[in-house]
């Protein structure tokens, strides 16, 4: 079993392991926003050496079949998802890219497949808390074009 070390080696353990679980352990990991272009650890956030691009890219060359993206600073403050960083991860790779954080409307999920070209997108406390309807956001979704299912 991994555990989660903040100490800087955590970044060579998944170097070192077999092939069979690079997918696994690059999906999990750039789902943790904090392992993709920054740790943090104590309330700091460390640069790594890596843009968040190659981290992407990496992930997908070593066999990731998607790639969960959160942005840290959207995450829980439905002001919509990172549409920038998004549209730039889905343009570059040949993998889908599912937007995480940050959505807090209708209108967020919109943008995050016409703006941000994801290919699905998730959300928690705004279902959790009633704030927005799954059936109502199908609908809307579907009235602006979007393929749903």
């Amino acid at each position: 079993m991994i555990h989660w070390n903040p100490d800087p080696e955590i970044f060579t353990l998944i170097g070192k392991l077999p092939i069979r679980y690079y997918g696994l352990l690059w999906l999990i990991g750039l789902a943790l926003a904090y392992l993709i272009v920054q740790r943090q650890y104590r309330d700091r956030r460390i640069p790594t050496e890596k843009s968040l691009l190659e981290w992407a890219t990496e992930a997908a060359d070593r066999g990731a079949g998607e790639i969960l993206f959160t942005s840290m600073n959207h995450d829980g403050v439905k002001t919509g998802f990172a549409l920038e960083a998004l549209a730039m991860l889905a343009d570059r790779l040949t993998i889908p890219v599912i937007a995480s954080g940050g959505a807090g409307s209708m209108e967020h999920f919109r943008d995050a497949f016409t703006i941000g070209h994801a290919d699905a997108a998730l959300a928690a406390s705004v279902f959790h808390f009633g704030e927005i309807g799954i059936p109502q956001l199908k609908k809307y979704l579907k009235e602006e074009g979007i393929s749903v299912r």
